[in-house]
């Protein structure tokens, strides 16, 4: 027996049911219909078309509804029960008999949408950008003089891309400065940094013939170096996962595995093939040891979900509609 939603896959105007088999008819009897009853409700004969080894049986459209002939992703088609009796003559004279057969209208076998998402945490190493600074002892200077200094910075072990600056810092009563900045030669992890500042210039006036000069105040700074580098550290970042795949009754879905990754839990939701509404889920650990085994039910009971040797397996149970 086949129903209109295996029909539609190869006939454009399917009917709702095909019983399929011989000798439905007997010209004896004057080609009398079978009696069919879907769903414990009677099809009107006009709705039968017997043929020699095929019954066609078109339902009427509120019957076709209530069993969800249609078939659609997100509201599938019903398990119903199907009646027929068939009337045939044998013998000599052709003596009356009739035989009546029950069937189950199953479903064709549906595709569901297994999507898993996974999250853990991934531990690698990775280089981490850092900033550093360091700063001279202050030097004083007055009027029209010029002092110097030099600071320097050791950068940890390991350290790579250093890169050097350098600028002076609270200052005060300054004219002019320069300064530069080296970073660590190959080999060496000491950055220097070297430069000159100088004071203002003497206000001076003239009076009665006499040069007269002031100086404002002495003024004051220290020399900064500073700059950025990279080091190798462990970091551990959050790790997420989509995976799916399309299947019947059983899915597999292999999961990640490799070092500095910790996989902690998974949520696995089932779809129906085109439907986005899920029909059932189940969130269940993810064991550390890869050799331990877990399994856990589908909060339906749909589906039975085991994770071994990373990998993630769900069967269907009897449950499953």
């Amino acid at each position: 027996m086949q129903t209109r939603d295996v029909l539609s896959s190869f006939d454009p105007s399917p009917d709702d049911i095909i019983v399929l088999g011989y000798h439905f008819v007997d010209s004896h009897l004057n080609w009398r219909k079978p009696e069919i009853t879907v769903d414990d409700q009677p099809i009107d004969s006009k709705n039968v078309n017997p043929e020699f080894d095929r019954i066609r049986v078109n339902l009427p459209e509120e019957l076709r509804t209530k069993l969800k002939m249609a078939n659609v992703p997100c509201d599938p088609m019903k398990i119903f029960r199907v009646n027929a009796r068939i009337f045939y003559t044998n013998g000599l004279f052709h003596t009356y008999h009739y035989v009546d057969f029950q069937r189950q209208a199953l479903p064709g076998r549906r595709l569901y949408s297994f999507q898993a998402h996974v999250e853990g945490s991934r531990t690698a190493n990775q280089l981490v950008p850092n900033s550093y600074s360091n700063t001279s002892n202050q030097v004083t200077f007055g009027c029209e003089e010029t002092a110097s200094a030099s600071v320097s910075w050791v950068a940890p072990k390991g350290a790579e891309q250093i890169n050097a600056q350098a600028q002076w810092v609270n200052t005060d009563n300054v004219k002019s400065h320069a300064q530069n900045a080296v970073p660590p030669a190959p080999g060496s992890l000491v950055a220097t940094a070297s430069g000159t500042i100088t004071g203002y210039d003497r206000d001076c006036i003239t009076i009665l013939g006499a040069r007269v000069c002031n100086c404002r105040g002495g003024g004051h700074g220290a020399l900064q170096i500073y700059g950025t580098y990279m080091v190798t550290q462990s970091v551990t970042s959050p790790y997420v996962l989509d995976r799916a795949t399309v299947s019947r009754e059983k899915a597999d879905i292999t999961l990640p595995s490799e070092s500095g990754l910790k996989l902690t839990k998974c949520l696995i939701q089932v779809f129906r093939t085109g439907c986005n509404v899920a029909i059932d889920s189940v969130e269940m650990p993810i064991p550390e040891d890869q050799q331990t085994i877990v399994s856990q039910n589908s909060t339906k009971g749909y589906f039975r979900a085991t994770i071994q040797k990373a990998q993630l397996t769900l069967t269907a149970t009897d449950l499953l509609p």
